[in-house]
């Protein structure tokens, strides 16, 4: 969640692949385009892995 706008960056869904948590890491860095570093919390992480 951004401190100075309350704007949060998202996904939900399960499972999710791990080409929709590279679509998701790629929209958050495209919010924050100036930012050096970005942290992240992660909880709940289930992934759907291809057979």
């Amino acid at each position: 969640m951004n401190p100075f706008t309350g704007r949060a960056v998202y996904t939900q869904g399960r499972p999710i692949t791990i080409q929709a948590w590279v679509d998701f890491y790629q929209r958050v860095c495209e919010a924050y385009p100036k930012a050096e570093r970005i942290y992240l919390a992660q909880y709940n992480l289930a992934c759907s892995l291809p057979s």
